[in-house]
């Protein structure tokens, strides 16, 4: 169990506060949360985003770290002060430090969410709104509780369908669906008509066709139950403010950290508002379009039982991993990849996998190289000293050769 009583406890009864927290969705909004309860419990702090630990900090009495410190309980127990760890990530090495992650009892929850229910001891509960924004930016399943709270506050939870095109004919969208593949209606348009005639679902109305967009929740649901008889599942539940879909506003904080607008992010997470938001999607979409050109150019990958991508200084360290990321769902990469990207004095490492557990793998080989990393089983990164990302990739090659990769 975590003890959320006692990390409120340190709030209240304590003042002089440093908030550390990640760079990403899921960081920023757990810094929104611990921002605002710390401001309304009139307490002194500081707030630092930061891209690793460990990192230099100014002395503060308290310090908070939020979606990191698990990874480094032995040096976050070294630093002077009370120490606190709201996070979620693996867990190495321990300490004096009062440390909350669901990994300890076996559950998952995103850092947002345990610091979400850290501020409800104090009765802020319309604080789940970024706990929702920092969950859905991690894609980790909500508490239900969360998603109860947050309906007090404008957020409504509707069904939806996960398929592409919603801007297309209803019937084009299944036509053309391959993900999910939809037996006996996937490339074939007169199918698909007829699917949604049986199911009472018009597709035209007197000013055109109809898209998924145009369909009432109760079409939805009638759309999904027939797609189930056919063996897909493609419903989902999309919880919206103000009629904007919260994931949107998540993937708009998300692209806030990576371009380094740490505060415009904490604020977007806390309203649910998309500030500024088509000026930096516009910006980010152009950063990671020209990544993902770099990836295509086979000179900039080594391809072995991993894939190796090589950033240099023209992927920032901020979007490597999200670069690998997209590139393995579109089949550029393979199913385990490695970014490297310059960073400051050392080299940003950036792992993910879609057949076995490579977290343990990055932080072994980061350590033999005198750097640092940690993560999630199937989402790593670490850092490395300049120079050495050959030996990086000749001994992660030799701790996953077990994992059986299929391209």
């Amino acid at each position: 169990m975590m003890n959320f009583k006692k990390a409120a406890e340190i709030l209240r009864d304590s003042d002089g506060f440093l908030v550390v927290s990640h760079y990403d969705c899921d960081g920023l909004s757990s810094a929104a949360i611990l921002s605002e309860t710390l401001r309304r419990l009139g307490k002194e702090f500081e707030v630092k985003i930061v891209k690793r630990l460990p990192a230099e900090l100014p002395k503060r009495g308290i310090t908070v770290f939020a979606d990191l410190g698990s990874g480094y309980l032995d040096w976050v127990s070294s630093l002077p002060g009370k120490k606190l760890v709201l996070d979620h990530h693996d867990v190495r090495g321990s300490g004096n430090v009062l440390h909350l992650n669901p990994r300890l009892s076996g559950s998952s929850m995103s850092a947002s969410a345990v610091c979400y229910f850290v501020a409800r001891e104090f009765g802020f509960r319309d604080l789940s709104v970024p706990a929702l924004v920092g969950s859905l930016g991690d894609l980790e399943k909500p508490p239900r509780i969360i998603l109860e709270d947050a309906s007090d506050f404008g957020v409504r939870v509707r069904p939806a369908l996960r398929l592409f095109g919603n801007r297309r004919p209803v019937h084009k969208t299944l036509e053309y669906s391959f993900s999910p593949f939809i037996p006996g209606i996937t490339g074939n348009e007169s199918a698909a008509v007829q699917f949604l005639s049986d199911l009472g679902i018009p597709v035209r109305t007197e000013t055109g066709w109809r898209t998924l967009s145009d369909l009432s929740e109760a079409e939805v649901v009638r759309l999904a139950d027939g797609l189930a008889r056919l063996g897909v599942e493609p419903l989902e539940f999309r919880p919206e403010l103000n009629g904007t879909d919260l994931r949107e506003i998540a993937t708009l904080v998300n692209a806030c950290g990576r371009l380094g607008e740490y505060e415009t992010g904490i604020r977007i997470s806390l309203s649910g508002c998309p500030v500024r938001g088509e000026e930096i999607m516009k910006k980010y979409r152009k950063l990671i379009a020209s990544c993902v050109s770099w990836v295509r150019r086979p000179e900039n990958v080594e391809r072995k039982t991993a894939d190796y991508v090589f950033g240099k200084n023209f992927i920032p360290d901020t979007v490597i991993g999200t670069v690998v990321s997209m590139c393995m769902k579109s089949g550029i990469l393979g199913p385990v990849a490695v970014g490297f990207a310059e960073d400051g004095d050392g080299v940003k490492v950036s792992a993910r996998s879609l057949r076995g557990r490579i977290s343990d793998a990055v932080y072994r080989a980061c350590s033999e190289l005198g750097g640092f990393g940690g993560g999630h089983e199937h989402s790593a990164g670490g850092f490395i000293p300049s120079g050495t990302e050959e030996e990086f990739v000749e001994i992660f090659e030799n701790l996953i050769r077990f994992i059986n990769v299929k391209r």
